[in-house]
């Protein structure tokens, strides 16, 4: 017989180094598959996992006295892995067992073949079921050193349940684990003294990976305020808690549901004792979020525990004290601290009002020159000096040039982390506001950025641009709308070029004395065309231009070519177009009298050379007319009533 080189080698490590990881495995995938069929994925039905498991233990007692490796079963395990089905193939092996229709020695012998001879994985697994009900101390010792690698950890675990101190056996096993085996094996372990307890809460998160995981698999909110909030505060269990409630935090719903009151009121103390740091802060604000609701959706945790009205108070006079505090300098040196997640430190500063520029995020930007959150940030919070800088570094350190070179075009709902570059530079043209005069080179190359918003956002800022600055780019605007794909942006570029070089007018008037709401007693009057809409360039006002959008009504009666001309003007007093010649003259003597209309959208055609509107008599000046009838037969100091 030759002995497996796994096999070998793995008794060796247990022989000299005892509970302890063995090095030749790759802790970010030994294990995995096992860990996430056990807590992630859909557990098969029942019926089917019975089958599976009686169609092993059938193939298992053909052969069992075999002394050799049975390759029917190996494919069997390998196209139906035993961890879907573990825990019914041990219930039928045990049947078989008290049942006396195999003999413990026999398993033994047959799990040995599987070891020695087989390195298989699925083999070798198959072998360490086995062992679980052999009852010897060679099978012991061999659970107990395979359980040194994660690959096999979880079969290790269940087959020395059956052992004497199994307990003590797994608290072993957990505390020399790593990765997905560390899960595993504090899954299986139960608290049953103070020692374990103790140990769950100061060391369980000390993981390479998955350490979130790990805090919400032990979070035990009694043990957390045994632990913590019994007589003795030190330092050193403030920083414990502390990141575990961060990493909890995380897991927003679990977060959510386990987090009591005394929890926060417990954290607060330690807060006000040992002062802040950035993450004690975060935390801080991590539990006084739960009691805000920011929209309809949110839960809160008030909603999810009972309150009394002094918990409420409570809680509120912390909010005050946060947000009281000088929390300036904890924010601006987290930023330098490479430690601090920039996200967070922005989800705070906004949230607790703290006023960044862009020199506080310069030194993350020259380290990383495409981060979202701080693009978000300057572009949305900060002053106009801020932007300009942000634009400056990036026209140099963001590679613009990759996302704007006519890429497949990416829409809203196919944005995500691989696109980043795209995002920073989507913020930039959205948000730059009165900068775009100046950063017309970058409007016009994000013109031909391959995210589809940003190039919108590009041509809205260059309809708020004269045309006159334009000049040397037209032929770059005429090859983006022989590119552009979308087919509503298209249309937008064409009537841009259309507006540009026909040199139409933009004209603005003021609507202050006649704009109005409307009212349920406003009387409709007529549907009118409005015309001469070819005239004006209404590039700038196309994304107001719709269906069911108001417009109102002004009389121009300093037009030299129309004499009963009525202007139709958007909310903002930019100039449309004018009502119909056919219809504008019952309608200008009704505003000659000094009624006020007003109109809505009824349908607008695609190249906005034409519109229909709904023309209403608005009701405000039949109640100006009532207001002054009754001031005028009231006013007794006007002689009116004698």
């Amino acid at each position: 017989m030759v002995v497996n080189k796994l096999y070998k080698n793995l008794m060796e490590h247990w022989n000299k180094y005892g509970y302890s990881v063995y090095k030749n495995q790759d802790l970010s995938e030994a294990g995995k598959n096992d860990c996430e069929e056990l807590y992630l994925n859909d557990p098969l039905e029942a019926e089917v996992k019975n089958q599976l498991a009686t169609e092993l233990i059938e193939m298992f007692f053909e052969n069992n006295d075999r002394q050799y490796v049975d390759d029917d079963i190996i494919n069997y395990l390998n196209s139906n892995p035993l961890v879907r089905y573990y825990f019914a193939f041990e219930e039928k092996l045990n049947v078989y067992i008290k049942e006396g229709l195999i003999s413990k020695n026999n398993i033994f012998s047959a799990a040995q073949n599987y070891l020695l001879d087989s390195d298989d994985v699925e083999g070798i697994k198959f072998a360490l079921s086995l062992l679980r009900y052999c009852a010897n101390e060679e099978a012991e010792e061999i659970l107990k050193a395979f359980s040194n690698h994660n690959e096999f950890i979880f079969y290790c675990i269940e087959g020395l349940k059956e052992y004497d101190k199994c307990n003590s056996i797994i608290f072993e096993i957990a505390k020399a684990s790593r990765g997905y085996g560390k899960i595993m094996a504090i899954t299986n372990l139960e608290y049953i003294n103070e020692e374990i307890k103790k140990w769950v809460i100061e060391a369980e998160a000390d993981n390479e990976m998955l350490e979130t995981v790990l805090v919400a698999m032990t979070y035990n909110n009694d043990y957390y305020i045994e632990y913590f909030f019994g007589d003795e505060y030190t330092e050193e269990k403030y920083n414990l808690l502390t990141k575990k409630l961060k990493e909890l935090y995380t897991l927003k719903g679990f977060f959510i549901e386990h987090i009591t009151i005394d929890i926060v009121y417990g954290y607060w103390n330690y807060y006000r004792k040992f002062g802040k740091n950035f993450n004690s802060l975060y935390v801080m604000c991590e539990l006084l979020s739960l009691f805000l609701k920011e929209d309809k959706d949110d839960v809160q945790l008030m909603e999810v525990i009972s309150m009394s009205s002094d918990d409420k108070i409570k809680i509120e006079e912390m909010k005050n004290i946060i947000m009281s505090d000088n929390n300036d300098g904890v924010i601006k040196r987290a930023l330098s601290d490479e430690s601090s997640d920039v996200d967070e430190i922005v989800d705070i500063a906004l949230a607790i009002n703290v006023c960044l520029q862009y020199g506080d995020f310069e030194e993350r930007l020259w380290k990383d020159s495409s981060q979202v959150s701080i693009y978000n940030y300057i572009m949305t919070e900060c002053d106009k000096e801020s932007k300009e800088k942000l634009i400056e570094f990036a026209k140099v350190y963001l590679d613009i040039d990759r996302v704007t070179g006519g890429a497949e075009p990416l829409d809203e709902e196919n944005l995500d982390y691989r696109y980043i570059v795209d995002s920073c530079l989507y913020l930039i043209v959205s948000y730059m506001d009165e900068l775009k005069d100046k950063y017309i080179d970058i409007n016009i190359k994000a013109l031909s950025a391959r995210y589809t918003p940003t190039r919108r956002a590009a041509l809205n800022n260059l309809r708020g641009i004269n045309y006159e600055y334009l000049n040397n780019y037209i032929h770059i605007l005429e090859g983006c709308y022989k590119r552009e794909v979308n087919k509503e942006l298209k249309q937008s570029i064409i009537r841009f070029l259309d507006g540009f070089n026909s040199k139409k007018k933009r004209q603005y008037e003021n609507i202050g004395d006649v704009r109005v709401s409307p009212y349920t007693k406003d009387a409709f009057l007529t549907i009118t065309k409005v015309e001469d809409m070819d005239k004006f360039d209404l590039t700038i006002v196309e994304n107001k231009i719709r269906s069911g959008a108001l417009v109102y009504l002004k009389r121009d009666k300093d037009n030299a070519e129309a004499e009963n001309a009525i202007m139709v003007l958007t909310e903002k007093g930019y100039l449309l177009g004018y009502v119909s010649k056919e219809n504008n003259y019952i309608l200008k003597n009704l505003m000659d009298w000094g009624k006020i209309l007003y109109g809505q959208i009824k349908k607008v055609d695609e190249d906005y050379k034409s519109m229909e509107i709904k023309v209403y008599l608005s009701y405000v000046d039949v109640m100006r007319e009532v207001k002054d009838t009754f001031n005028m037969v009231t006013d007794q100091s006007m002689g009116y009533l004698n």
